[in-house]
């Protein structure tokens, strides 16, 4: 429900749906002029039913909330969700992460970040992919990282519910890991070993892996 663009200098442009969970990254409050109506109008006309755009949503802005000198060079939006990575491999993201039961947070201590924070992941961060609620960061060694939503197991482990927002701290995956997809809801990490490993819910047989509508845990997929 909304774009990210990023900029030749490494600044980020964003735009599309920012309602309560501030997946742009910028203020977008905005009050629409309010149409006059005259004696004698009895204010029924086809544009009494139009809705009119909010132009700080529906205008490409830039987001001014990095810090001075920050310079983005990939980024990642998903539903409600937006990460960027800077050229040191540090992790920026701000919006929320949604569930089955709604709105998840942003972490343990935030519901909904409006504005870019630094996440607490390695230095070397140098490409992330975002699912609908979760994100996979891929190290410049080749590690790979993961928070987000884990309902249907796309984190790669079992989580409880009774610690359900430890999920969206960034954490390792244990798997040697060379380049990263996610998708919905089964994310794929091509691994420096032969061959795929997936997890998560496959219920369009998207796992690859016949007999597994569901994994826990990362399994090679046979090609």
């Amino acid at each position: 429900m909304h774009g990210l663009a990023p900029s030749y200098e490494g600044r980020v442009y964003s735009w599309g749906v920012n309602d309560d969970q501030y997946a742009l990254g910028r203020a977008t409050t905005h009050t629409p002029l309010t149409r006059v109506v005259y004696s004698g109008d009895d204010g029924d006309s086809d544009s009494d039913e139009e809705v009119p755009l909010n132009p700080l949503e529906s205008t490409p802005m830039l987001i001014t909330g990095f810090p001075e000198g920050t310079v983005i060079t990939s980024i990642a939006a998903s539903d409600s969700i937006s990460i960027a990575v800077t050229d040191t491999g540090r992790v920026y993201g701000w919006g929320t992460f949604r569930c089955a039961d709604g709105i998840l947070g942003f972490n343990e201590r935030t519901s909904v970040q409006d504005v870019p924070v630094l996440l607490p992941t390695p230095r070397d961060i140098v490409r992330v992919s975002i699912g609908t609620d979760h994100v996979l960061g891929l190290t410049k060694e080749g590690d790979v990282y993961r928070w987000g939503d884990g309902q249907q197991y796309q984190l790669g482990r079992r989580i409880s519910e009774r610690h359900r927002l430890t999920r969206l701290n960034p954490r390792q995956v244990s798997l040697p890991g060379a380049r990263s997809s996610t998708s919905r809801p089964a994310p794929i990490v091509l691994s420096q070993l032969p061959g795929m490993a997936g997890s998560g819910h496959g219920d369009s047989i998207n796992m690859g892996n016949v007999g597994y509508a569901s994994l826990s845990a990362p399994r090679k997929i046979v090609l």
